[in-house]
């Protein structure tokens, strides 16, 4: 298909004028790039750069890709199950959400199919809890998460309530490629003027909008697996912020539904309402340097005990407490946290016996030691990173083994403490769960961190974590430094820096396996997982989304966690400099 031909196609499907414009006021080179390939349908969906084009996020590819998605789930349903089942849409406060999802939605009603969509933005955890809900034929929701404000995306969750997996997003993709004009009737739904809803169309009668219900069910279901109770005694002041994200409509209405004082919720006024623009923020991820900048500032205005920071569509949690022994507010990483919340799940769910939990192969090992420590009492899945590993395993162990779905995390601020009804990471429960455990450790005169630091020594496990990421120009960076590392028999040549286990994933390796074979599911990716005698454990993989090399480092001391953090910077240095040798990182 020649460059016209690409670009009479994709104007069957746009529908959105500021799309059309910029590509009739497009440069060649620029026409020429926008066309050059089709934006990638992963098992995270889409998301990208919102212009023109099909490399693009555009009102054309929501459309078409809605089209394939609808295409291939139809194809699992008999014909007179159509208007028995249901499609759930939502949608973030990013420019131009509430309009993809509006096409969304008219691709599924052209089909005849019913659409649970609410009128208004909401969190991302609520797609998957409705998909369980309602047992949906499968979710979307619009929204880019912590992208940069010109990003958004296409999230899709299968039947189960969990990101999709492969081989559905490749079958998914065969069907997008497929559609190539936009079904008759599809136009007719959406009000293009408002970019809405044409509520005067007939199909519009199997559009729902269940938000109160879901909401509420959603805040009972929690509460009560979380044993939540009531917040009336909590004597903990709380600082907030939603990153000008969907967050604090949530947030709020669940403290006052459990009953938490007002007078002690702190919300940063400048960062409360959502604003596609981000303006106080130079990256929307609580993760980014200076994210957290504002909310310190109002935390230490108001005496807050506890700050929590959501990303732009809540569904990743970080959390600041302030410490009296030293007067200064302490960042909790990702994996301290998921190590507190590890053992809060534990304790809310022994009532079910068997439990399973799931971390990701990225974080740090102490659930590996608890687990250990258990009793048997809990298996441990280990998976790749990504929360569609996680609920997906978390859940087939309930199926296969009857093991309780207890709890499941990432180091990247995603936490799940109800995987059964929520089988993703949700900032909002993982919020609620945080402050009634740091609730009871208030009454008996510790914080969070003296909490932290109690189970690192009751299990021998002292360990800091040091993540982050390079900026690289080309991709093949990882993947050429892995094989040189390959072909030099996985040394470096560093005294005192012997390597005790290698997992390079690219060739399905593990040297500790007594086949070589890693537990983890076989994707081919560039990826190589390396631990050394010294108790320094590193993992280096690209970025499924942005140009970036990342790397999560753990030291690990059975002495203290000031070992431990003497040691972990200079160990990542070594290692990073001997494998990258001759390569450009930034």
């Amino acid at each position: 298909m020649n460059l016209q031909e690409k670009i009479d196609e994709y104007l069957k499907f746009e529908c959105d004028e500021d799309f059309i414009k910029e590509l009739h006021n497009a440069g060649g080179q620029e026409i020429v790039d926008a066309f050059s390939k089709r934006i990638k349908f992963g098992t995270a969906g889409l998301r990208a750069r919102m212009s023109f084009g099909i490399k693009y996020m555009s009102c054309g590819s929501v459309w078409r890709a809605s089209q394939g998605l609808c295409a291939y789930y139809l194809k699992s349903l008999p014909k007179d199950e159509v208007t028995k089942t249901c499609v759930i849409i939502g949608y973030d406060a990013r420019y131009k959400s509430r309009y993809f999802a509006a096409i969304t939605a008219a691709v599924f009603l052209s089909k005849g199919l019913k659409v649970h969509m609410h009128d208004k933005e909401t969190f991302t955890p609520l797609n998957p809890f409705c998909v369980v809900k309602y047992k949906a034929l499968c979710g979307v929701q619009i929204t880019a998460s912590h992208n940069p404000k010109m990003d958004n995306g296409y999230k899709v969750y299968g039947p189960l309530g969990s990101q999709i997996l492969s081989p559905v997003d490749v079958e998914v993709e065969q069907e997008i490629e497929s559609q190539s004009v936009a079904w008759e009737g599809v136009n007719e739904i959406i009000d293009h003027e408002n970019r809405w809803i044409n509520f005067n169309h007939p199909l519009v009668a199997n559009l729902i909008d269940s938000y109160e219900e879901d909401w509420n069910d959603y805040c009972d279901a929690v509460t009560e697996k979380m044993n939540l109770g009531s917040f009336a005694d909590v004597k903990l002041k709380i600082g907030y912020s939603a990153m000008h994200g969907v967050g604090y409509r949530h947030v709020k209405e669940l403290l006052d539904k459990l009953d938490y004082p007002k007078l002690s919720f702190f919300s940063v006024p400048e960062q409360q309402n959502p604003d596609p623009e981000f303006p106080t923020v130079k990256f929307p991820n609580p993760e980014e340097a200076g994210a957290t900048d504002m909310s310190l500032k109002y935390a230490e205005q108001n005496n807050c005990n506890l700050t929590f920071l959501n990303d732009p569509d809540a569904d990743r949690l970080l959390c600041i407490e302030y410490q009296p022994k030293t007067n200064s507010y302490y960042q909790f990483t990702g994996d301290e946290l998921g190590v507190l919340l590890c053992h809060f799940a534990y304790e809310i769910h022994s009532k079910h016996g068997k439990m399973a939990m799931a971390r990701s192969a990225v974080c740090c090992g102490f659930m590996d030691t608890f687990v250990k420590h258990s009793e048997g009492k809990v298996a441990q899945v280990e998976c790749l990173t990504g929360f569609k590993w996680l609920a997906t395993n978390l859940l087939r162990e309930y199926e296969t083994y009857g093991r309780y779905p207890a709890y499941g995390y990432e180091e990247a601020l995603g936490y799940a403490l109800c995987v059964d009804i929520v089988p993703d990471k949700d900032g909002v429960s993982a919020m609620m769960g945080t402050i009634k455990l740091a609730s009871r450790l208030h009454e008996l005169g510790l914080t969070l961190k003296d909490h932290l630091e109690q189970l690192m020594e009751n299990y021998k496990y002292y360990f800091v974590t040091k993540n982050g990421y390079y900026i690289i120009a080309n991709t093949n960076v990882l993947g050429q430094a892995i094989k040189k590392f390959r072909n030099n028999n996985y040394e470096l040549g560093i005294p005192d820096f012997k390597v005790s286990r290698v997992v390079d994933m690219a060739i399905f390796y593990d040297s500790s396996k007594p086949n070589n074979k890693p537990d983890l599911p076989n994707t081919g990716e560039d990826m190589l997982m390396l631990t050394f005698e010294n108790g320094f454990h590193v993992t280096y993989r690209n970025s499924g989304t942005e140009p970036k090399l990342k790397y999560y480092s753990e030291m690990v001391s059975d002495i203290s966690q000031d070992e431990a953090r003497a040691n972990i910077s200079n160990y990542l240095q070594i290692v990073s400099d001997a494998l990258f040798a001759g390569f450009e990182l930034n």
